[in-house]
């Protein structure tokens, strides 16, 4: 984007040019949107009544911004390698985060409120407890820089995407256990979002004028996989797979 514009607003400029937006995030209520640009500063928009203030101002750009669920929280990733936390209340800015030599790509806050889920340009993701301010795990998720973080309606499923040309589905209550991971792209997953339901992701690239809707549940997932073949799993495909520990079933009904 050029410039913020709602309404009969006029675009906000900076020394005769208009502000490239980097980030943006609605606040809970509907009535106001963060943003961030290249002039490397926050500013909350309101929508109502028109207008706008500058909450903080960073030394470097803003890559991506996340609001809690409550409100009480802004969080912003900086090309510069920090984590940045605005408390609402008074705009208090502190340092979640900071390694200069990894830039933060994506963050993203659990509907719930209780962790953060933050994306690097090394392709990994670190998982946060809010309350605690602390890492919960990292996970060594992808080859290349991840671009967007998404956390299912209900929190069980955390999704990321890269330019790996790959999409990567964690359990957030077994986040040791390795993603499930989409391969239905040929370049950069830019962006990603489930469905109001959660049991479909979808995920845009640069693999032509397209999306791609992929499945999230077990049970979907099944279904969709059938109708692509022709048998059922071996049983040492099974073995391999699944477990030699957990008996054996038909994968498909045949």
């Amino acid at each position: 984007f050029r410039s913020i514009r709602i309404g009969n607003w006029s675009p906000r400029y900076c020394k005769g040019g208009p502000i490239y937006i980097t980030a943006l995030a609605f606040m809970p209520d509907n009535k106001h949107i963060v943003s961030s640009g290249e002039d490397n500063k926050v500013y909350i928009w309101d929508l109502e009544q028109g207008g706008y203030k500058v909450i903080g101002t960073t030394k470097s750009l803003v890559l991506s911004l996340s609001v809690s669920p409550d409100g009480s929280l802004i969080v912003a990733g900086t090309k510069d390698g920090k984590i940045v936390l605005w408390e609402t209340s008074d705009f208090t800015p502190s340092i979640l985060y900071d390694d200069p030599q990894n830039s933060v790509q994506a963050v993203a806050f659990s509907h719930s409120g209780r962790t953060l889920a933050s994306g690097d340009l090394q392709g990994n993701i670190k998982y946060w407890s809010v309350s605690k301010r602390t890492v919960i795990t990292n996970l060594h998720a992808h080859a290349a820089r991840i671009t967007d973080l998404k956390f299912s309606p209900n929190d069980e499923l955390l999704a990321s995407s890269s330019f790996d040309a790959t999409v990567q589905l964690w359990f957030t209550n077994e986040l040791t256990n390795p993603p499930v991971k989409f391969q239905d792209h040929t370049s950069w997953v830019l962006s990603i979002a489930f469905n109001a339901g959660g049991d479909k992701l979808v995920s845009g690239s640069l693999s032509g004028n397209r999306l791609v809707v992929d499945p999230t549940l077990t049970k979907s997932m099944a279904e969709t996989f059938c109708q692509k073949l022709d048998r059922n799993m071996t049983q040492n495909e099974w073995n391999t797979y699944v477990g030699k520990d957990i008996p054996y079933e038909k994968t498909c009904r045949q």
